[in-house]
């Protein structure tokens, strides 16, 4: 996977790559998805075929300790990675850029907040709200 690196920004080092965000090795990818982490289409569905049966018991655990068993926006689920070379997946109630920038700049933010708070270092963003 081929990346352009760029230059610091308020201490974090920020890389862009094109290609398969299931083989990045990191401490967290970030996979916007519906309330329910239901679909089984676009990136969550390739990440619940990469990370296989351990990331779908998971979901389903976490889901089941929330209000509703669903993701609120602002909310973020975190599983583990199952088999992929990350450790760990950080769901998001997808951001639509239709709906305005300000909820895609939510859903980053909640995901940077979580990632701090569990003391991580490398994160991996996908193009969230591009649909």
């Amino acid at each position: 996977m081929g990346g352009v690196k760029c230059r610091s920004l308020h201490g974090c080092c920020i890389e862009a790559y094109l290609g398969d965000i299931t083989k990045v090795k990191c401490d967290a990818i970030i996979c916007a998805s519906d309330s329910r982490v239901s679909i089984n289409a676009g990136l969550l569905g390739e990440i619940k075929e990469a990370g296989g049966s351990q990331i779908l018991k998971e979901i389903e655990h976490n889901l089941k300790k929330l209000p509703d068993k669903n993701i609120k926006s602002g909310q973020v689920l975190v599983t583990g990675a199952g088999r992929m070379s990350c450790k760990h997946v950080m769901y998001v109630n997808g951001p639509a850029i239709s709906n305005g920038i300000d909820t895609v700049e939510s859903a980053i933010m909640a995901c940077l907040i979580k990632a701090e708070d569990m003391k991580l270092q490398s994160i991996a963003f996908p193009a969230l709200g591009s649909g």
